[in-house]
């Protein structure tokens, strides 16, 4: 399925903003947030093979991250939280088959499939995990912004826009039911 195709028209009309100049900004001047940035050609396709191999991970990662949260929502102890818990593990099932098609798309190739993940270490005590849970969409979030930052166009840099920001909504999301399940 390809995602992004029946939403052009959401994303042209989100992202049409007179200041959406910052993507711009990587193919021309510094990048302000990075004041290292080296605007090379050299160093941005460098930079754009290293975002290609954290896609190629982060599509695993997203895959263990649902497999995870499962296990998160076989221990939740509310059926709020059990909603909470569903609402996210489909919101990473959504990012998997985002960053499957971005992968695509930068490398006219399909994405290896693995069968093998890594091991989530999960504990069998439901508030540690929803704690591995939140630190986990915290370093996702640093991932993203940091791949989101050398997308080519506005396009792949929306996407990954949508997975950071469903990513910061996770970490809310585990927040409020650490507050909630602590005794």
């Amino acid at each position: 399925m390809d995602y992004y195709n029946t939403n052009v028209n959401y994303i042209s009309a989100t992202n049409s903003r007179d200041n959406y100049n910052y993507i711009e900004n990587i193919k021309n001047d510094d990048f302000a947030l990075y004041p290292d940035y080296d605007n090379s050609q050299t160093n941005r396709d460098s930079a754009l093979d290293e975002a290609i191999m954290e896609i190629k991970r982060s599509i695993t990662g997203e895959k263990d991250d649902e497999i995870f949260y499962s296990i998160l929502l076989s221990q939740a102890t509310s059926e709020n939280d059990k909603r909470i818990i569903q609402s996210i593990i489909n919101d990473e099932k959504k990012h998997n088959k985002m960053l499957k098609q971005l992968y695509e798309e930068l490398t006219k190739t399909t994405p290896p499939t693995s069968t093998m993940s890594r091991t989530n270490n999960s504990s069998t005590e439901y508030l540690k995990n929803l704690e591995k849970a939140l630190f986990g969409e915290l370093e996702a979030v640093e991932k993203y912004r940091r791949i989101m930052a050398v997308m080519p166009d506005k396009i792949k840099y929306s996407m990954l826009m949508e997975i950071l920001t469903d990513e910061i909504k996770h970490a809310i999301k585990y927040n409020l039911l650490i507050t909630k399940n602590i005794k």
